[in-house]
């Protein structure tokens, strides 16, 4: 697309229509009398670039970022629930593994004491034998 532009040097560049009076006349001039841009003669062409301004250039590079972030942040948000996941079921297992720890343990201490009231010479033949029965109970499935 080409333009012509016009120049006065004692009026702005505009591209409305210029009015030239003469001061010595009290009357305005009529309107067929008045200089247009299009009469004047140009002081030179303006051509408009066939690239694509800059302007169109940072709309499409920041369309195609802010593209690029959403994305990221899905990607991102679909890792973090998968950790989240993760764990979870790590904390779970090992809440799990502790109360199995407990019980061992605490198998282990009323095993620990049956054989010490087995080992004791004070203790009645009928606690024995229920100690006993306990420590044969721990090796029955």
């Amino acid at each position: 697309m080409v333009r012509e532009v016009i120049r006065h040097s004692g009026a702005p560049v505009s591209d409305s229509e210029l009015e030239l009076s003469d001061s010595n006349s009290p009357e305005p001039l009529p309107s067929s009398q008045l200089k247009t841009p299009a009469r004047s003669k140009p002081s030179h062409i303006v051509s408009e670039p066939k690239h694509p301004s800059a302007a169109k250039q940072f709309r499409s590079t920041t369309n195609a970022s802010f593209a690029a972030v959403g994305d990221f942040l899905q990607q991102k948000a679909a890792i973090d629930k998968e950790r989240l996941e993760f764990i979870r079921k790590r904390e779970a297992r090992r809440e799990e593994e502790a109360v199995q720890r407990r019980e061992e343990e605490e198998k282990l201490r009323k095993a620990d004491m049956a054989k010490m009231v087995l080992s004791m010479n004070a203790v009645t033949d009928e606690v024995k034998a229920a100690a006993n029965d306990y420590l044969l109970s721990l090796f029955k499935p």
